[in-house]
């Protein structure tokens, strides 16, 4: 799980913040006041230690409930009178609290926000499953007690997606927020097997292998895409907890689900956006090579030209002449042979990792655009105050990125028609991190727009010829792929786009 690393040091990192962001809920704020809840107590005691439950349970592979951690909670929350409405409450703002510190961080992955959830989800189902036991046992029976029992039953039956299994897989129990999603009645889901709401045929394998592992009375976790009873679907991340007797014979199973349909919506975009992507690259390959190809072929042509005409202009075609254009035309089919290498070899996945210097990455990247950037007369200056800082990245990934940044520095400088055109390309080393900035004097950037030129299909190219997804993906790319950051800022005479990645001293 890779992918959660940074997430989790963010939250470690801005513990304060989220406690901030909890804390301005106004809802929340009278609950602490009139409860008689002492913040700074409450922080130190609890506050702060659920938010570090919820940090390491984004690391864990399956999830646990920390019992001592949460009967402590449950006593705290039953001294107060809380009422089990006012305990979810606390917990869904905490949970809003970490989402939103990490969206203001950039991280938006929907695995992460998925992951969030489900803790989410599994953890306050247990809680209110225990509070309303606890709160039966140490409250006075009586109509009151009965008809708060009543609310803790309908908080969790309307907020959780939960059901209930028989030994033979069929439903025996299915909360009202279960028959919400599905549009399915509890009496039209009680009695059917748990495959009833699968999609369609193609889920038969994936059930059959669930109930495989379920017979073997081991907790389960999968994803499982269901049929509304409109037609429509809907995606499901199931955790399935078998119940056994003293004896470990299997009585039935627990299930809670979490809806990750909008999750599973931004994958798809995220895939389609990755398409997209590629194929605006190739295009700009193909562009890049008629550049490239566009000077030999001339030479090639020229050198052709020249043996009809010294053979009608002195009868015949010495052999030194011909050897001369036979060779010089060698030479350039070579560069025309290599630049073809280059680009196949550009194209090719980066499966691996590799190491490369600042020097060598800006290298290969001036080589693409060096033909191109000449023709336009723009000055390419490279500036590197360590050129042999190492990093560890997928190369081709990161070079399509700077071959996309200067492009676009190409573009703004030939649209605003500037003079003296010129692209720097500046690399230094800051706390085990190197440094890239690219950076133009095409201008600048609108400032009302420049926080949007990393969003999906915006373009500030007055000839519409951009896709919006070029900087999108190069976005993604340097900070998901590569685990650097990317950010963008007007500066003197134009924009800098700063890259920034690990330094490998190894």
């Amino acid at each position: 799980m890779s992918e959660l690393v940074e997430p989790i040091r963010i939250l470690r990192l801005n513990q304060k913040t989220v406690i901030k962001y909890w804390l301005e809920n106004e809802t929340l704020c009278t609950l602490l006041h009139e409860k008689r809840i002492i913040i700074k107590d409450f922080l130190k005691n609890y506050a702060l230690p659920l938010l570090a439950y919820y940090t390491n349970a984004l690391k864990e592979q399956t999830f646990h409930v920390n019992k001592e951690f949460s009967n402590k909670l449950i006593s705290f929350f039953l001294k107060k009178e809380l009422k089990a409405g006012e305990v979810f409450t606390i917990y869904n703002e905490i949970k809003k609290a970490l989402l939103e510190v990490l969206y203001i961080n950039n991280i938006d992955s929907h695995k992460v926000f998925k992951r969030i959830n489900f803790v989410f989800e599994k953890n306050i189902s247990s809680i209110l499953a225990s509070y309303t036991i606890n709160n039966t046992k140490t409250v006075k029976v009586n109509e009151d007690l009965a008809l708060e029992h009543a609310k803790n039953i309908e908080i969790i039956d309307k907020n959780i997606l939960l059901c209930k299994l028989d030994k033979d897989f069929k439903f025996t129990y299915v909360s009202s927020a279960y028959c919400d999603l599905s549009l399915y009645s509890k009496e039209e889901l009680l009695g059917n097997m748990y495959d009833f709401l699968k999609f369609s045929k193609k889920e038969d394998s994936l059930y059959s292998k669930l109930i495989e592992e379920l017979k073997k009375g081991k907790k389960h976790q999968t994803e499982l895409k269901c049929r509304k009873k409109d037609g429509t679907y809907y995606y499901l991340n199931v955790y399935i907890v078998p119940l056994l007797d003293k004896e470990g014979t299997l009585l039935s199973y627990e299930i809670i689900e979490h809806d990750i349909s909008l999750e599973k919506a931004l994958e798809e975009q995220q895939e389609m956006f990755i398409e997209q992507s590629k194929s605006a690259a190739v295009g700009e390959m193909i562009s890049m090579i008629a550049h490239q190809w566009r000077q030999p072929l001339q030479a090639i042509s020229i050198l052709i030209q020249k043996l009809p005409l010294t053979k009608m202009m002195d009868g015949q075609i010495p052999d030194d002449v011909l050897d001369q254009v036979v060779n010089d035309s060698n030479i350039q089919l070579e560069y025309m042979s290599k630049t073809i290498d280059d680009f196949r070899d550009f194209l090719k996945p980066n499966v691996k990792k590799e190491k490369i210097s600042v020097k060598n990455l800006f290298l290969k990247a001036k080589d693409f655009l060096s033909y191109m950037l000449k023709i336009d007369s723009i000055d390419l200056i490279i500036h590197n105050e360590n050129e042999n800082a190492q990093m560890i990245i997928h190369v081709n990934e990161v070079v399509q990125v700077l071959i996309n940044i200067i492009k676009n520095a190409q573009d703004a400088l030939l649209e605003n028609r500037k003079e003296h055109r010129k692209i720097t390309l500046h690399s230094t080393v800051v706390n085990n991190h190197v440094i890239i900035k690219v950076e133009d004097n095409a201008g600048g950037i609108d400032a009302k727009v420049i926080k949007k030129i990393f969003d999906a299909y915006f373009s500030t190219k007055n000839n519409k010829n951009g896709t919006g997804l070029g900087l999108y993906m190069s976005k993604k790319i340097i900070e998901e792929h590569n685990k650097g950051h990317l950010k963008a800022y007007n500066h003197n005479e134009g924009v800098v786009f700063e890259i920034q990645l690990e330094e490998s001293n190894n």
